[in-house]
């Protein structure tokens, strides 16, 4: 009898000591598992996040219209893959050396309608070609550069009385050619550089007395 009671006993106290230790791990393992379950949502979620996004130009400096897109003046940037069609992907390198279709501001992302393979002239703005023999423009000029015009005398300064006139262009066009040009004291051949320059309509007229005279000298303004 004793030796049935002490063992009725010893099983009570057994499960005694079990019950509460299985109440206590059960609810644990659940948290556990429901953790890694949320973290293996964000994970997902995090995953469809960026297939969904995709890099794209953005202009980081002012261009002005006219003027050559740079690769010093654009930074790629991250944008939901669903904004418009137009925006050009970094993977696409074509808008670095074309010219821009109006002011580009920094900040704004690059649309394909922001740039053009062809001069653009701005409201109120005229081409005017000229050729010009060495010395009459700098050496590095290139398209989409801004430049100052103004008018040089037979005797190498300007022929206004009072001061030079000088007025502000952009050139849109530009090209290699050879020209007539004193070489070591004797008439012979140079090569000079023909242009298109983007002026003012109301400039327009006098520049181009400037070019055909043979008295058009451009400066180049220093490259943003």
């Amino acid at each position: 009898m004793n030796d049935g009671r002490r063992a009725n006993a010893a099983g009570k106290a057994k499960a005694a000591k079990i019950g509460p230790v299985s109440r206590v791990k059960v609810p644990a393992i659940v948290a556990g598992l429901a953790a890694l379950l949320f973290a293996m949502l964000l994970v997902l979620w995090a995953l469809s996040r960026a297939s969904d996004r995709q890099s794209v130009w953005q202009v980081s400096r002012p261009i002005t219209a006219g003027q050559s897109v740079t690769a010093e003046a654009l930074v790629p940037v991250g944008v939901a893959s669903d904004r418009d069609g137009g925006l050009i992907p970094v993977s696409d390198k074509s808008p670095i050396g074309l010219v821009a279709t109006h002011d580009l501001v920094a900040g704004g992302l690059l649309d394909r309608s922001d740039v053009s393979p062809r001069p653009v002239l701005v409201d109120d703005e005229q081409a005017v070609g000229a050729v010009l023999r060495p010395g009459k423009a700098p050496a590095d000029l290139r398209r989409g550069d801004v430049v100052l015009l103004t008018e040089l005398s037979t005797a190498g300064v300007t022929s206004g009385a009072v001061g030079p006139t000088v007025v502000r262009a952009r050139v849109i066009e530009l090209s290699s050619v050879s020209t007539a040009a004193q070489v070591s004291g004797g008439p012979g051949i140079r090569q000079g550089v023909e242009v298109v320059l983007a002026v003012a309509a109301t400039n327009a007229v006098l520049v181009a007395e400037w070019s055909g005279g043979d008295r058009l000298l451009v400066v180049r303004e220093a490259r943003k």
